[in-house]
């Protein structure tokens, strides 16, 4: 089933325990419509159920304003492939990723693929104030992915959110 992450209520007339939005999804919806988003999906967690999030730390990155990002390459047999991103950010507020990679093999470059995604940088008050309002508590955040060290939010990359619905 495909529908649209503002209306997903419309698609569901059951509720469920958990409701979750995971791989960052949130951001792509404009920060205008993140609230009515998060009620669509607070309409189908049950009482006493819970609504997780996972995002990117989008204050963190707006703060640090970095642009490269160079990662280790990775080796499938023969083949050597690369990543790079390059983000950029646009005066309309958005920040596109620009995802390079590069497949190598002895020593040469025999394909390249480029990706391009746009991204709203959500404000994590946003998050927070509007999942308060709806009246959750215990409101949790944890390090994503979970393996990863816990640290003060403003120093995490990613972040998950739980919140216990009443």
């Amino acid at each position: 089933m495909q529908c649209d992450f503002r209306k997903v209520s419309a698609c569901f007339h059951e509720t469920f325990d958990c409701v979750a939005s995971s791989g960052n999804s949130l951001a792509y919806v404009p920060n205008g419509d993140v609230v009515q988003t998060l009620h669509e999906m607070d309409r189908l967690v049950s009482p006493g159920g819970y609504l997780y999030l996972d995002t990117r730390n989008w204050d963190k990155i707006l703060r640090e304003h970095q642009r490269f990002y160079l990662y280790n390459p990775v080796f499938r047999g023969e083949d050597r492939i690369n990543l790079m991103q390059v983000w950029d950010y646009p005066d309309d507020g958005t920040i596109i990723f620009n995802l390079l990679y590069t497949f190598e093999r002895d020593g040469k470059i025999f394909q390249k693929e480029i990706f391009e995604e746009r991204y709203h940088p959500i404000p994590s008050t946003l998050i927070f104030d509007a999942i308060q309002n709806m009246g959750y508590e215990d409101i949790e955040i944890y390090p994503c992915p979970a393996v990863a060290k816990e640290r003060p939010l403003e120093e995490l990359a990613w972040y998950a959110v739980l919140a216990h619905k009443k």
